[in-house]
């Protein structure tokens, strides 16, 4: 099976986001993930962008935040671009899986549950920052 692509762009505004939540659910729905996994993977990806925005652009508005969507060898995989700030090298690493969302101040769990929805979280900066959210495709 090939590997199947969609690209989606938006204006690093807030109030953007939750287009890009809706269509990465229907996709997911569509996938064959039930509802709470289609909810947790919309989640994750809000999440990733909304981190863009406020940390990679610090909230600064008309700049391009891309996701990318990849559906192949047996994974659903979600990557989300910007060219802002980079990511600390050590803030993927010292997230905590297994903390409780009540360890962490509000606007401080995004990663965290990120890692707790998805089953692979990687973060890269090459030309751009990249974070790459893997989840395996449901059994049929």
């Amino acid at each position: 099976m090939s590997t199947q692509r969609v690209h989606l762009s938006i204006e690093s505004k807030l109030d953007h986001v939750s287009l890009i939540g809706v269509l990465v659910r229907a996709l997911a729905t569509q996938l064959g993930y039930g509802n709470m996994d289609s909810f947790q993977i919309e989640l994750a990806v809000v999440e990733a962008v909304n981190n863009s925005i406020e940390h990679s652009y610090l909230g600064e508005p008309n700049k391009k935040v891309d996701v990318s969507l990849a559906i192949g060898e047996g994974n659903f995989v979600l990557t989300i671009a910007d060219d802002g700030i980079p990511m600390p090298s050590k803030v993927l690493a010292e997230s905590d899986e297994s903390a409780s969302s009540d360890d962490f101040p509000e606007g401080g769990r995004g990663l965290d549950i990120i890692r707790q929805v998805m089953d692979s979280v990687t973060y890269e900066r090459g030309s751009r920052n990249s974070l790459h959210l893997i989840k395996r495709l449901p059994s049929h």
